[in-house]
């Protein structure tokens, strides 16, 4: 009888073990304070303690395991969170027939927040969003995970309870970055990383996401890396026009190398979105890699134009 019972007790046991395991983790309000343990994610102001086994991408912002298990940030300043929040209402996502698997309203520390779970792109996995901010800056935060690896669920899940958003943290470009800007003096600071753009404000500071204050973005073209400057600048042209610039006109079009780099530098003018702007272009070659720098500045600012001119003179592609 007492063997019986012992064998009933461990088989429960084990079932609620298990069961316990297959519930997807709860994250709730996220209380958290810096600690020596927090990493920053390059390029943004947000600190957590990594999952076991994760370390800060190559590729994009953020942390990653392997190719299935990843966690992404877009810290966006400007952006206030009561305008980020309808793209990440529930019907946003059923309208384009996704499942919610779980939502609800939180609070990251003092910011008001909304996670949603859905299925994620390939069989057995999920992605959460946890997105917050306040009326200057909003976080996205996208963990990309297997629903099979159950612990490392939990990893991820325990890891976004630590994450801590320092306001006043003055966030750097990433240390893999392909240049940097020798200008100290500039007031030209990178301000953040937006998709495969570092962007760079006067002061390192952005008022409004869709403001019109000048501006710089950087990237580097690695599936350009092969073709010649022209082409590459006429190819970027012709992605301009796809995105429904028009009134595109080229002037100061020069081939003169710019601190000993193959250079293709020129000034466009054209209209988006019924808007007047001009860009200055440069395109940088050393080896294999070819990374582009672009000021743009609506037609009030024309006169910065020059300064944007001069910082972007004092690249240096290590």
């Amino acid at each position: 009888m007492m063997k019986t019972l012992t064998l009933f007790c461990v088989a429960t046991a084990l079932f609620l073990f298990s069961s316990c395991s297959d519930k997807r983790p709860e994250l709730k309000d996220i209380r958290s304070q810096k600690t020596a343990s927090h990493l920053n994610i390059g390029s943004t102001r947000l600190f957590m303690i990594p999952p076991k086994g994760f370390s800060i991408a190559d590729d994009f912002v953020g942390l990653i395991r392997d190719r299935n298990c990843t966690i992404r940030v877009i810290e966006s300043k400007g952006e206030k969170i009561r305008s980020a929040f309808p793209l990440y209402d529930d019907s946003a996502f059923t309208n384009h027939g996704k499942e919610i698997l779980d939502s609800k309203l939180l609070h990251v520390n003092e910011y008001a927040g909304k996670l949603i779970v859905t299925p994620g792109k390939l069989n057995n996995t999920e992605t959460l969003y946890l997105l917050f901010g306040d009326n200057s800056f909003s976080v996205l935060v996208q963990a990309d995970y297997e629903t099979v690896e159950k612990k490392t669920r939990e990893e991820i899940y325990h890891a976004l309870e630590s994450i801590y958003f320092d306001r006043n943290f003055q966030s750097q470009l990433s240390m893999n970055a392909s240049y940097l800007f020798t200008d100290t003096n500039s007031r030209y600071k990178f301000c953040e990383k937006m998709e495969q753009f570092d962007v760079y404000t006067i002061d390192g500071e952005l008022k409004a996401i869709n403001s019109q204050e000048p501006l710089i973005m950087v990237t580097t073209m690695e599936h350009m890396r092969t073709a010649p400057l022209d082409k590459v600048s006429e190819m970027n042209r012709l992605g301009m026009k796809k995105l429904g610039v028009t009134d595109l006109k080229v002037s100061e079009l020069s081939h003169e190398p710019i601190n000993g780099y193959e250079t293709l530098s020129l000034k466009i003018s054209f209209t988006a979105g019924g808007v007047s702007k001009t860009s200055y272009q440069a395109f940088f070659k050393k080896g294999d890699q070819i990374v582009l720098v672009q000021g743009i500045v609506f037609d009030k600012d024309l006169d910065k134009l020059e300064e944007i001119k001069q910082f972007i003179y004092s690249i240096a592609i290590p």
